[in-house]
């Protein structure tokens, strides 16, 4: 069995030969097949998460719902993925990432393949697609926890934004297979191209894991980090070719018990206040981006067809636009988490949460305008609302000691995911209330709702610290202002 010694810390790296800044990230995806792997895996298992408000305008009718029916679906999922991810990330500081990761991607399968099978009325959507939810909550912020082991500061927001933006493509990919499967096949042929999806991502995220240890970060009292190796591990025996990792040092298989960390409070807001305003701003940022992805696909058939567009074509239309702006979130992703390595997290998050809110205030009125200009819109609606996803996670990784961090990703996604689970259902309640005729017109008064997210999100960025805050013990600290070393 072969071992690697992690980087200890952010001077410690700089000094050795493989762990430099240059190898951190295998000088990003397409050289780091690691990172290459769990990106593809993310994509596919994505294909579920947009299929239903992709094939929205066509259930509306087919399972003779209203908009807030419609919208409690949305919220059913959401609501399921987040008491997933808080019980998973919860789990994943206790028994470790890897088999909390696992476990869900075949549980997700199995949930998706159901959900594709026997989703046929209002009743089974609103089960199976919850179910769907529960089962991926382990997917998200255990590969988070096991980016934040691997990659070192430097390159850590780049990885993330990598990671979010393989979310983009698959969402963008689901929404242009609904697109050309409605036509085809009905909505049961999209949902079955999406549980596929989900299956082919099972099976790259199990052979991504099969070289990777499964890590447990210990708290012991009145200890500092110390560079603790698996059996065998010399310390500062790196492979120049291998990204860094961080605590990860065995090469495959047995549980690692990481450095102890520290000997505070386990409740990471008791510990510092930018804490809090990362939560809260991922809290207000979940509130606008959910809503605005579960309803855009209706939003721009609704576009289309009062532009005198026929209803068929408005609705692939509609996806085949939805998924474009999906690409547009994927390049937000991947530049964002980049930028916000040489700029600071605070600067980044408050620009794009500012031009986010700007556009959920305008594009709800745009209705009726000429394709062209709700295009232009949407497409910067889609970059600045998604943009700031890697930002806020590399953030946190970097403010929270490495033992807290499962739960605090599981109090994030739990506060976080339950705001997204509620921000479709009030903005239907909203698009039914100011649409007492039937047919949605309407929709500034609803996308002024999520506009109030990403007001307050932004307010949240304003207040954090524009230099460095406190580093988390036992993991490197990046700045929220711009690196010391440019």
């Amino acid at each position: 069995m072969s071992a690697r010694a992690g980087r200890g810390s952010a001077g410690a790296g700089r000094g050795s030969a493989g762990a430099g800044r240059g190898s951190a990230a295998g000088r990003w995806a397409g050289r780091d097949g690691w990172l290459l792997t769990v990106c593809a895996s993310r994509a596919c298992t994505q294909l579920v998460f947009l299929i239903y408000p992709a094939c929205v305008s066509v259930l509306l009718p087919a399972w003779r719902m209203s908009a807030a029916a419609a919208g409690s679906i949305s919220t059913g999922f959401q609501l399921g993925f987040a008491v997933s991810l808080f019980g998973c990330s919860w789990l994943a500081d206790r028994v470790g990432a890897r088999p909390v990761y696992l476990g869900s991607l075949g549980a997700a399968a199995v949930a998706s393949a159901a959900f594709a099978l026997f989703a046929r009325s209002y009743t089974s959507g609103l089960v199976l697609y919850t179910l769907v939810a529960v089962a991926l909550g382990g997917t998200y912020t255990t590969l988070i926890m096991l980016v934040a082991d691997r990659y070192e500061p430097g390159r850590r927001g780049g990885a993330v934004g990598w990671l979010i933006a393989a979310s983009s493509l698959g969402s963008a990919v689901s929404l242009g297979s609904a697109g050309l499967a409605l036509p085809r096949g009905g909505y049961p042929l999209a949902f079955a191209v999406a549980a596929g999806g989900v299956a082919v991502g099972a099976l790259l995220g199990w052979t991504a894991m099969r070289g990777v240890p499964t890590v447990v970060h210990r708290r012991r009292a009145g200890r500092g980090p110390d560079a603790t190796a698996a059996p065998g591990a010399a310390a500062g025996a790196g492979d120049p070719a291998a990204p860094a990792p961080g605590p990860v040092i065995a090469a495959r298989g047995p549980t690692t018990a990481a450095p102890a960390t520290e000997a505070r409070s386990p409740t990471p807001a008791a510990r510092t206040p930018s804490i809090v305003r990362l939560v809260a701003g991922y809290v207000f940022h979940s509130w606008e981006l959910l809503a605005m992805w579960a309803w855009t696909p209706a939003f721009l058939a609704a576009s289309l067809r009062a532009t005198g567009a026929a209803a068929g074509r408005a609705v692939a239309g509609a996806s085949y636009v939805a998924a474009a702006f999906h690409l547009i979130g994927l390049v937000a992703s991947a530049t964002m988490g980049r930028l916000s390595d040489r700029l600071g997290r605070r600067a980044v998050l408050l620009w794009l949460a500012g031009a986010s809110a700007a556009c959920s205030f305008a594009i709800g009125w745009l209705v009726a305008a000429p394709p062209a200009l709700v295009a232009g819109v949407g497409a910067l609606y889609a970059f600045t609302a998604l943009g700031d996803s890697p930002v806020l996670s590399v953030a946190l990784t970097e403010t929270v000691p490495p033992s807290s961090l499962g739960t605090a990703l599981a109090v994030r996604s739990l506060l976080g995911f339950g705001a997204g689970a509620l921000s479709p259902l009030v903005f239907g309640a909203v698009l039914d209330a100011t649409n007492p005729t039937g047919v949605p017109t309407v929709w500034g008064w609803a996308y002024a709702t999520l506009g109030a997210g990403g007001a307050l999100a932004a307010l949240c960025a304003h207040g954090l610290p524009a230099g460095p805050v406190a580093p988390a013990v036992g993991r490197p600290q990046a700045p929220y202002g711009p690196p010391a070393d440019g």
